[in-house]
């Protein structure tokens, strides 16, 4: 989803775990929903979306002060 998102070109290239890497990709929120009353706000798709545009962001800002 991210590579179509940001390039649809972009070759995928499996590398391996690293140690910490969460084995567990789809978390539970059925505590979080019944005990607070929480459930997400954005779709994968959304959230997504959003965090691709702050990096966007940051990396320009970034590389202005690099500059300046």
């Amino acid at each position: 989803m991210i590579r179509d998102i940001v390039n649809p070109d972009a070759q995928i290239v499996n590398t391996g775990a690293v140690v910490d890497d969460p084995q567990k990709r789809k978390p539970d929120i059925s505590v979080a929903r019944a005990e607070l009353g929480w459930q997400p706000q954005f779709t994968a798709e959304e959230g997504l979306l959003e965090t691709i545009r702050y990096f966007k962001n940051k990396i320009e800002l970034d590389k202005r002060e690099f500059i300046e």
